[in-house]
C-alpha cells in the first residue's frame, strides 16, 4: 500500500478504530527475547500488522539493538510513529532511516522525513528538505511523490507567511474537566449550556468502544464532563459517534460504526419528550457496502431541511465527499448530490457545518493548501453552488489535524468549537509528550474594533492588517494607514511612489494562478480602491532568486497581471491599473544564509506583490 493511501486509510477511519487499538495496548506488555531477534522480530510484526503500534514500537527497538537490518527496522518505527501521529519522533526516525539507507533502497526517504517535519511545525526545515528530495540525482520516485514535494514547499511558505498575520480569534483547550487520555471529538452543542461529544473512554467490560458523552457548563464557563448521555442513542458493541440534531431539536442524527468499513447514519426521534430507539436512514443515504457519517442537519432560507454529510460512496472525485439530500417530512430523503468538485477533491474532505446565517460551509480537507494534515476551510454558497474554499488560518488551523469546526448559535458565545491533535493536549502535556489523540478546543473571535477593522468614510471596512509596509518601513505603519484613508483629492495628501506590500497574496508553485487565500486580500484592495476613484495604481511583482531573471521577469509579469486581472473583475478601471514584473531584483531579504545556504524564509519575503500610487486621474479622463 502506497503511502498516499495507507495514511488516508488511517486518518479517515481515526475517530472510530485507531484509538481503540491505541487503548487496547496501554495495559499490555508484549515481550521479547534479546537472545532471539527472529522471535522479537515475529512479535514486532504481529504488532504492527495487528495495529498495536505502540507495542510495535517498543519491539522494533529492542530488535534494532540486535539485528543488523536496521534500514527495515528503523523505517518500521518511523512509520509506526507517523501512523500514531507523534511527529517529532517519526521525523528522528525517517531521518535515521535516510542516513543508513545510502543505497536508496527506500527512494521515498526523504519525502517521508520532510512529510514528518511539516507535520511538527518545521516548515523551513521541510522546505529545505522537500527541496532536496526533488534534486537527488537518478531517483526513482513516481509522479505522486514529486508532484505532492512540489505542492508541500507550496504550503509550507503558505504556513510561513500566514503564521506573521495578527490572529483574529483566541482558541483555548478544554482542559481535563472534558478532554481524557484518549481521542475526544465531535462536539455538538445543545444549548448555552449541554455539549454532547464522542469519546473513546474507559469501560467496565474492556471493549473500548467510542460512545456519546455529554459536559455540562458550571458557574465559571467550564465543561465539565458529566458521563454517557442518558438518551437511548449509544448500542453495545458498537461504536457510536458524530451526532447532530435536527433545527427544531427533535430528532438527533449520528453514526454507528460496527466495522471499519461500514459505519451508517442513524436517526432518533424525540416524541412525548422523550427519544426513541434509533433507526437506520433508507439506503438512499446509506448505500450499500459503503460508509456514511458525520450528519450536519440544517434549515435553508427555504424552510427547506438539508442533512450534509460525508460518504465514500461511488460517483465522487476521492476518497471521501461531502454530499447533501433534502429532507421531507422529517424522513423522506432526496438522492444524494455530490457538492461538486469545488468543495471535493481527489483527496478526502470530512466534518461538514454548513452556517445558515452566514451562508457558509465549513469543512476539513486534506488537499487544498494548508499548513499540515486536514485543515479547516470555508466556502460561500449552498448545495451544488460554490465559491472557492478559503483556509481559515491560523490558529484555527495548526501544522497537525484540524476538524469539526463547529459554530454555537448562542449571541454571547461568538465563537465556537473544533477539534485537534496540535500540541498543548492532554497526551502533550502529560509525560508522553505526544500529539497522537484529539482534543476539543474552544476558540472565541476578538472583537476589538481596533484590532479588526478600520472605517473608512464611516461606510468602507477593511482588515488592518491588508497592507504591510517593507520590512524596512515597518515603523510607518501609523502613516500608511492613514495615507490609504484620504480620498487623494488634495493633493498634499498624496504620498505618491511609496511603496506598500500585499500580505498573504499566494499563488501555485511556479505558477501566476492566484489561489483562493489571496482573494479576502484582494477585495480589500479593491475596496480601498474604490474609496480612492481617482489614484492610478502600479501593481508590482517580484520573485525570489531561483531561475534566471528572464524567466523570473516573465513569472512576476504574469503574477502582476493575474492581481491586475482580479481587481478588474471587482470593477476597478482597468485604465487605473499597471502591472508591472522584476523579477528578482530589488529583495527586500537575504536569498541565502551568511554561511552560503539557502534561506528559504528570505525567499518567500521576496515572492511578493507590491503595490504604489504613480498618479491620478480626472473623472473626465476616464474611458
Amino acid at each position: 500500500m502506497t503511502l498516499k493511501n495507507k495514511y488516508k486509510l488511517y486518518f479517515i477511519l481515526i475517530w472510530v478504530f485507531l484509538f481503540s487499538f491505541l487503548f487496547d495496548i496501554k495495559g499490555q506488555s508484549i515481550k521479547s527475547d534479546k537472545q532471539n531477534k527472529y522471535k522479537t522480530a515475529r512479535l514486532a510484526e504481529y504488532a504492527y500488522n495487528s495495529k498495536n503500534y505502540i507495542a510495535a514500537i517498543d519491539l522494533y527497538k529492542k530488535l534494532y539493538e540486535i539485528d543488523s537490518a536496521k534500514v527495515n527496522i528503523s523505517y518500521k518505527i518511523a512509520e509506526s510513529y507517523f501512523i500514531i501521529r507523534d511527529y517529532k519522533n517519526a521525523s528522528v526516525w525517517f531521518k535515521n532511516t535516510y542516513d543508513l539507507d545510502k543505497k536508496l533502497t527506500i527512494p521515498s526517504i526523504e519525502f517521508k522525513y520532510a512529510i514528518s517535519l511539516k507535520m511538527d511545525g518545521n516548515y523551513t526545515e521541510a522546505i529545505n528538505s522537500f527541496t532536496n528530495f526533488l534534486n537527488t540525482p537518478n531517483n526513482k520516485f513516481d509522479s505522486y511523490y514529486t508532484k505532492q514535494a512540489k505542492k508541500e514547499i507550496n504550503n509550507c511558505k503558505f504556513a510561513l507567511g500566514a503564521l506573521e498575520a495578527k490572529p483574529k480569534v483566541i482558541v483555548d483547550h478544554l482542559d481535563t474537566n472534558l478532554n481524557g487520555i484518549n481521542s475526544d471529538f465531535a462536539p455538538v452543542p445543545f444549548d448555552s449550556n449541554k455539549l454532547i461529544f464522542s469519546s473513546l473512554k474507559p469501560s467496565a467490560n474492556n471493549k473500548n468502544l467510542i460512545k456519546l458523552y455529554y459536559a455540562q457548563k458550571d458557574s465559571g464557563g467550564n465543561y465539565i464532563y458529566k458521563g454517557l448521555v442518558e438518551e437511548p442513542f449509544n448500542k453495545e458493541d458498537f461504536h457510536t459517534a458524530n451526532g447532530s440534531f435536527s433545527p427544531d431539536k427533535k430528532r438527533f442524527y449520528f453514526t454507528r460504526c460496527e466495522s471499519e468499513n461500514n459505519c451508517k447514519i442513524y436517526c432518533s426521534e424525540l416524541t412525548n419528550d422523550k427519544w426513541q430507539e434509533a433507526v437506520i436512514l433508507q439506503e438512499v443515504i446509506n448505500y450499500p457496502e459503503y460508509s456514511a457519517t458525520q450528519p450536519n442537519v440544517v434549515l435553508s432560507s427555504k424552510k427547506q431541511e438539508i442533512l450534509f454529510f460525508v460518504s465514500d460512496r461511488p460517483n465522487g472525485y476521492g476518497g471521501y465527499d461531502i454530499w447533501y439530500s433534502t429532507i421531507k417530512n422529517g424522513n423522506e430523503y432526496s438522492q444524494p448530490k455530490n457538492l461538486g468538485e469545488k468543495i471535493n477533491t481527489t483527496g478526502d474532505e470530512i466534518t461538514p457545518f454548513y452556517d445558515e446565517k452566514s451562508k457558509t460551509l465549513f469543512f476539513s480537507s486534506d488537499q487544498f493548501i494548508n499548513f499540515g494534515g486536514f485543515d479547516i476551510f470555508r466556502a460561500k454558497g449552498f448545495l451544488s453552488k460554490w465559491e472557492a474554499p478559503v483556509n481559515v488560518g491560523f490558529p484555527l488551523n495548526s501544522s497537525v489535524d484540524d476538524f469539526n469546526y463547529v459554530i454555537t448559535s448562542s449571541v454571547n458565545e461568538n465563537g465556537g468549537f473544533l477539534v485537534s491533535n496540535r500540541k498543548g493536549s492532554v497526551n502533550d502535556k502529560n509525560d508522553e509528550k505526544c500529539t497522537c489523540c484529539d482534543d476539543i478546543y474552544r476558540f472565541k473571535f476578538i472583537t476589538e474594533p481596533d484590532s479588526i477593522t478600520k472605517v473608512i468614510k464611516d461606510t468602507v471596512k477593511i482588515p488592518m492588517d491588508t497592507i504591510a509596509n517593507k520590512p524596512e518601513l515597518a515603523d510607518q505603519t501609523v502613516k500608511t494607514d492613514t495615507i490609504l484613508r484620504d480620498n487623494f483629492s488634495n493633493q498634499k495628501n498624496i504620498d505618491e511612489n511609496k511603496t506598500y506590500t500585499l500580505k498573504n497574496i499566494y499563488f501555485d508553485f511556479d505558477k501566476s494562478t492566484l489561489l483562493p487565500e489571496s482573494m479576502d486580500q484582494l477585495d480589500s484592495l479593491a475596496a480601498i480602491l474604490n474609496d480612492i476613484p481617482n489614484a492610478i495604481i502600479e501593481i508590482s511583482g517580484y520573485t525570489d532568486t531561483i531561475n534566471t531573471q528572464e524567466y523570473n521577469l516573465f513569472l512576476s509579469q504574469n503574477r502582476a497581471n493575474s492581481v491586475v486581472a482580479y481587481l478588474t473583475q471587482k470593477g476597478i478601471d482597468k485604465n487605473r491599473l499597471i502591472a508591472k514584473g522584476y523579477g528578482k531584483i530589488n529583495p527586500v531579504a537575504p536569498n541565502t544564509n551568511p554561511d552560503g545556504s539557502d534561506n528559504p524564509v528570505g525567499r518567500q519575503l521576496n515572492r511578493r506583490i507590491e503595490f504604489k500610487i504613480i498618479g491620478n486621474v480626472k473623472d473626465s479622463e476616464r474611458k
